[in-house]
């Protein structure tokens, strides 16, 4: 349960910009679940013969074939359904996360899958496991197509590809992951020092949050269900959720960040990226020394552990960060023989961007640990497309982003909950209006409104719906919010819902900057009796001639000013002689800062055209930002995409001799 989600396209643009994105606990990078899996099933297993070969690579084409069994052996156990893959996806993170290293899997596995049976959360998760086993089947049998040929030709290519990605690799900065240790369990403990002694587990029956390491040894961890948990546990105290609290010790922790990284990158309200490399320069500090320092600052000010890792990269830190978890770190020499020999025997699960699905997915392939990926290099390059390959080479090669950056626009902002299942109208509307009431909060703290507001419910059943509408006005009050959300939502009643989410998207800041100057420079206006009727504007003047020509969409800031510059010269002229006749002193504008001769409702018309003009601008400037993003994207998109061409095209070329 998380307070922000992303629908599956905002969710690939987050990876495409910053590599790296959460999904439940887990951490995803570029190679996506739905990109992996699409770009199986598009592969179309040629059945030429390719001869050439790569003196080098004789080894691993041996290793290649001793693990065709193994290929064989996941053949006959992914046919129909398996109660072992749907005992394993049952268990979710369980075999992973930090504090269950010691947990007896078989038997958690064992007691989540009796439990679950005749529940909508393990018909919903059988379903999946079956479409899931499904594809990998259809998959196995393009492999078969492929198995028998003479596939060195693809290794000499991926050598040829992983020469190239050797020059990419920057080991010239220390990039620190922290992530705080049980971070809703641990804030409750400081309140509740009780729960310290006991298994607890934040969340509700519906779902958990999260779990202190007492509760994780009995394999009770987040994203699972309470009711399961208590089938784990039977003595686990379940706390409800304050995430209030949350937020100001989080805002703590950050201020501890800024001193190390002004420009630190969070990920949730627990974890974040630093680059220490400023830091360790001016401060003649090791890396070691400086994280240590920040893990000591964090709980001085806040009594609350905090584990970390520091590496070459973001992907690399992020491992480290978990090696010596709860309050400990893990310092990755900035070497490429030690990160080679750090990452090599390490299970493909633990490498951030592989989940319980690709981890299948790879594992039916033939991939194990990192070291596989090498050994299976040709099988992969053949079914895998470009970006999935490449991605799988740069997590095997230990290369990852350096970039630490706060997100300083962001596309979208949600509030998300679950609870007990509610089916009523006035439950359904009442849970809209609290969460539409979080949003507008969040919302105001970032100075943001939008266009689009959009729903996301899970059913009883488990599945998911998203569901958006887009308004032809900027929105941010709770009221309006909820007003459009409680259409979504009345369009899909009746339904029983767990989880309910309301998102605001297509945001911009809102403009209020020219508002607050004009009431402060209100003591400067000289206040006027009004004597002259209100004339037309030369804005809405503007528009209207447009309108009659069916030219909105060639309006421009250029034509805007022409007109403007035209008609204000001819008002000016107008003005003077008036304000003779009248005795009118002349007032500045606080917006355009002219010197003006009109009374005072014709004053305040001015201000208002200004600030029209203004929001005009503004929403012009936006505009034309976007379409110059939406440029850059499409370029890069044709870039990954080769232009058409293939790794094949572009690796093909002999290697250095």
């Amino acid at each position: 349960m998380t307070d922000y989600y992303e629908d599956d396209n905002e969710v690939n643009d987050l990876l495409l910009e910053n590599e790296l994105s959460q999904e439940d606990d887990e951490f995803n990078d570029e190679l996506t679940i739905n990109e992996l899996l699409e770009s199986l099933e598009r592969s179309s297993g040629s059945t030429s013969s390719l001869t050439t070969t790569i003196n080098n690579n004789n080894k691993s084409t041996n290793n290649n074939n001793n693990q065709l069994k193994n290929i064989e052996n996941e053949q006959e156990n992914t046919s129909g359904e398996s109660s072992q893959t749907l005992r394993k996806r049952l268990a979710g993170l369980a075999d992973t996360k930090a504090g269950m290293e010691s947990v007896d899997k078989d038997r958690v596995n064992e007691i989540i899958y009796e439990a679950s049976k005749g529940s909508a959360f393990f018909e919903n998760e059988r379903k999946k496991d079956h479409a899931l086993t499904e594809r990998i089947n259809a998959m196995l049998t393009k492999y078969e197509t492929i198995r028998h040929l003479n596939l060195s030709k693809e290794e000499h290519i991926v050598d040829n590809m992983i020469r190239e990605l050797e020059k990419e690799r920057d080991l010239s900065q220390f990039i620190c992951h922290v992530d705080m240790d049980a971070f809703y369990a641990s804030v409750e403990e400081l309140e509740q020092p009780e729960l310290k002694n006991i298994p607890f587990a934040v969340g509700g029956m519906a779902m958990l949050s999260t779990s202190n390491y007492l509760a994780r040894k009995f394999g009770v961890r987040s994203a699972m269900p309470g009711f399961i948990g208590m089938k784990l546990c039977p003595h686990l105290k379940i706390v409800k959720p304050h995430y209030e609290k949350y937020q100001v010790i989080s805002n703590k922790v950050r201020k501890v960040f800024i001193k190390y990284d002004p420009n630190f990158s969070p990920m949730s309200l627990d974890e974040a990226y630093l680059n220490l490399t400023n830091y360790m320069n001016e401060h003649n500090m090791t890396a070691s020394n400086v994280v240590q320092k920040i893990r000591d600052e964090i709980f001085q000010d806040t009594q609350l552990t905090a584990s970390a890792g520091v590496a070459a990269n973001k992907k690399l830190s992020k491992i480290c960060s978990d090696i010596n978890k709860p309050n400990g770190q893990y310092d990755l020499p900035n070497d490429r023989e030690a990160i080679h020999t750090f990452i090599r025997n390490m299970r493909i699960r633990k490498i951030p961007g592989i989940g319980r699905v690709t981890e299948r997915v790879l594992a039916a392939l033939g991939v194990e640990t990192v070291g596989d990926v090498y050994n299976r290099r040709a099988i992969l390059y053949r079914l895998l497309s470009p970006i999935s390959f490449k991605s799988i080479c740069c997590s095997y090669l230990g290369i990852g982003s350096t970039t630490v950056k706060r997100v300083t626009f962001q596309k979208s902002m949600s509030v998300e909950r679950t609870f007990s299942p509610i089916s009523t109208r006035e439950e359904l509307f009442n849970k809209v209006n609290e969460l539409s009431k979080l949003l507008e909060k969040d919302l105001e703290e970032k100075n943001y409104k939008g266009k689009t507001v959009g729903i996301k419910i899970k059913l009883t059943s488990f599945d998911v719906r998203v569901r958006a509408k887009t308004l032809p006005y900027s929105v941010y009050r709770a009221s309006d919010i909820a007003k459009v959300a409680k259409e979504l939502i009345a369009k899909e009643m009746p339904v029983s819902l767990r989880l309910m989410g309301v998102k605001l998207s297509s945001l911009e800041t809102k403009n209020t900057t020219s508002v607050k100057k004009f009431f402060s420079n209100m003591d400067k206006t000289k206040q006027i009796p009004a004597k002259r009727s209100i004339e037309t504007s030369s804005l809405d003047t503007h528009f209207e001639d447009n309108d009659q020509n069916n030219n909105k969409d060639d309006i421009t800031m250029d034509s805007i000013k022409k007109k403007q510059k035209q008609e204000e010269t001819n008002k000016n002229d107008i003005d003077e002689q008036r304000s003779e006749e009248n005795n009118i002193d002349p007032a500045t504008c606080p917006i355009c800062n002219r010197l003006l001769y009109l009374d005072n409702t014709l004053f305040n018309q001015h201000v208002d055209e200004c600030l029209s003009r203004a929001e005009v601008r503004a929403i012009l400037k936006a505009e034309s930002e976007r379409r110059k993003q939406e440029a850059i994207e499409q370029q890069e998109r044709e870039q990954q995409k080769g232009n058409g061409k293939s790794l094949l095209d572009y690796y093909s070329r002999p290697g250095p001799s």
